[in-house]
């Protein structure tokens, strides 16, 4: 038996399939409070073009006072937020700011670069257990994320966060 399939309904095949296997982190994505307005069409357009990365136990994710390169969405595992502090006796120590516990939603990491005014990391991030997510280059993330009302819910999300 022999099957023919025209180039056309193999590429529109193998890209429905690529949507659907997104579909499941566009709308983890669309869960963030900053990315919830940004549309599912650029949301699905930006996934597409994601690179699958795993940090295991131990592994930085971010480093305080880096600037990042990419942004990165983890969507599952447990990774430990510390902060460079300097203690009363002028030496330096890291101090443990929260546990991210990530599984329903996804963590976006990196975030400050799709604005003008990138800043370096503010804090570490280190693995605990295994953490699996994607990576995305900061000009495909600036291109879609680089709106008024995201940058906007970012800073608010930012403020929060440095509060805390």
């Amino acid at each position: 038996m022999l099957g023919v399939l025209s180039r056309e309904d193999y590429q529109r095949h193998i890209l429905r399939l690529a949507r659907e296997a997104k579909a499941e982190v566009v709308e983890m994505m669309q869960n963030v409070s900053y990315l919830s307005r940004v549309s599912r069409g650029e949301l699905l357009r930006m996934a597409m073009l994601f690179k699958p990365v795993t940090f295991y136990r131990g592994d930085l994710i971010a480093t305080q006072g880096s600037l990042p390169k990419t942004v990165t969405f983890v969507k599952s595992g447990v990774a430990s937020m510390t902060a460079a502090v300097t203690g009363a006796d002028g030496k330096q120590k890291n101090v443990e700011v929260m546990q991210l516990a990530i599984g329903s939603t996804v963590e976006p990491i990196g975030m400050q670069i799709v604005g003008d005014d990138a800043k370096p990391f503010q804090w570490s991030l280190r693995a605990t257990t295994v953490c699996e997510g994607f990576r995305i280059a900061r000009n495909v993330a600036k291109r879609v994320l680089n709106k008024r009302f995201v940058l906007q819910a970012l800073k608010e999300h930012e403020d929060t966060v440095a509060t805390l």
